[in-house]
């Protein structure tokens, strides 16, 4: 090659090497686009869009060959280089950290901030597989509450990943009644939290870093081109999508329980309830059916309570949760789990191709995308741990771990028999046993979860003039 002297003698020597200005195009380009610090970002991208402007899929091929043929061997390999290290962002989920249950609980407590979580794991799951990883009393009950039974000593755990019923040789109902003991002390606990502005600052957080994910795929989108998808401009955006579906998929089908029944437990005021509001009680019923599936199929009902108007009340400001966990798979949930796994290999297959096809990648804009997704997910997952600390100091769930439907009937029985709180479970909302008002199972907690105001019973309420 003329440009490059003493390259092709048999004794070749560099101490006058010099470049010459050259006269190919594609050499010129290199030199001009390896100018230090010249990421020349509007030519980039403005080279993508009128490539896409040819206005069909071949037209977009053959504008891209002839923007291909135009660019140097320089250019290439770092394009190529660019390529290969975008190629590691379907594995970056492993990168992000492993599976912890104190994400399950921000899941169930705060439902936004939980789906924000997945969005963040980048393909990876959030959430343990085993049933002995949430069994921990420590985590999830309120044992600071004072409780006199005189089995509180024999009803701590002892062993890890083992129900109540594994662990001693007690009547169900023994236990549950003591469970609920726990419910009513948590319920007339007067301690409040403060903490709600720094849950909302931390989902805040979350959020951004959703957005720095969609402004890493909007700039990967704008410059470069995917070859057998040349008009897709917001293919990098489409991976993302694929990430997320598949976290979120992977993320409820290992989730290790059968069924989960989430109640908000809040303390009631004082109050008259009509003698023919419907009993939600099992052995009050006529009609002997365990009582999630009364719950299940639905009270006809529509209530109002009285309140005296001269007898002083006050309430609960915050609601707090119950959840009974039923362990075990089903069977459809076991295929669900094949399913999930075979989407999961599916993803990585579809977003590996994507970026080992892509061109006309720039080095400074791969190494930006790179940062700013992988600093996106770290960020994310601290967040979230974060959030979850801060709501678990003020106790605000109480989880048991059933192993049959029966089972979580007697435990949820025993909780709505106790007087004075206001239980919200299944779409009804019931106090003293009795079922006061029937509502749409999907409400502000379904996804706010504790940040959602507990239901205000003086909003059915009749003052009594007597």
């Amino acid at each position: 090659m003329p440009e490059y002297p003493h390259l092709e003698s048999s004794n070749p020597n560099y101490y006058d090497f010099t470049l010459n200005t050259s006269t190919i195009p594609s050499v010129e380009a290199d030199t001009t686009y390896f100018e230090a610090g010249n990421m020349q970002y509007k030519q980039w991208t403005g080279r993508a869009k009128r490539i896409r402007d040819a206005g069909s899929p071949e037209y977009c091929s053959g504008n891209l060959s002839v923007a291909l043929a135009g660019v140097g061997e320089a250019y290439r390999a770092s394009a190529s280089g660019s390529t290969s290290l975008l190629t590691l962002l379907p594995t970056a989920g492993a990168l992000i950290g492993a599976p912890a249950k104190e994400l399950w609980v921000l899941y169930k407590l705060v439902p936004l901030a939980g789906f924000l979580s997945s969005v963040l794991s980048l393909g990876g799951s959030i959430v343990p597989h085993q049933v002995s990883d949430y069994a921990s009393l420590e985590d999830f009950s309120y044992n600071d509450m004072p409780n006199n039974n005189a089995t509180d000593g024999m009803l701590r755990r002892r062993v890890s990943g083992k129900t109540w019923s594994d662990q001693f040789e007690l009547d169900v109902q023994q236990i549950a009644e003591h469970f609920a003991d726990q419910v009513y002390a948590r319920a007339m606990d007067l301690r409040g939290s403060s903490k709600t502005w720094k849950i909302g600052l931390g989902i805040c957080g979350l959020i951004v870093c959703v957005l720095l994910i969609c402004g890493a795929c909007y700039m990967l989108s704008a410059g470069s081109i995917v070859v057998w998808w040349c008009e897709a401009e917001n293919w990098a955006f489409t991976w993302y999508s694929i990430t997320i579906f598949s976290s979120v998929f992977e993320n409820y089908a290992n989730t290790p329980f059968a069924k989960d029944w989430v109640m908000r437990i809040s303390r009631a005021p004082h109050l008259r309830i009509s003698t023919d509001a419907p009993w939600s009680l099992l052995s009050d019923q006529t009609t002997a059916q365990p009582v999630i599936d009364a719950l299940k199929k639905g009270y006809n009902t529509e209530s109002r309570v009285i309140m005296e108007h001269n007898v002083p009340w006050s309430a609960s400001k915050d609601a707090f949760y119950v959840i009974i966990s039923r362990g075990g798979v089903r069977r459809g949930h076991t295929i669900l789990r094949l399913v999930s796994k075979s989407v999961s290999v599916a993803a990585f297959v579809v977003s590996t191709a994507l970026f080992a096809s892509s061109t006309l990648l720039q080095f400074q804009p791969a190494i930006l995308v790179m940062a700013l997704v992988l600093s996106a997910g770290i960020f994310g997952r601290v967040t979230a741990m974060w959030i979850s600390a801060v709501i678990m100091r003020d106790r605000p769930v109480l989880h048991r771990i059933v192993k049959t439907k029966k089972e979580a009937s007697v435990f949820m029985e025993a909780i709505l028999r106790r007087e004075g709180m206001v239980c919200e479970v299944l779409g009804h909302v019931i106090v003293n046993g009795r079922c006061v008002k029937r509502r749409s199972k999907l409400t502000w907690s379904t996804i706010f979860g504790v940040l959602a105001k507990p239901f205000d019973v003086s909003s059915i309420a009749v003052v009594s003039s007597a």
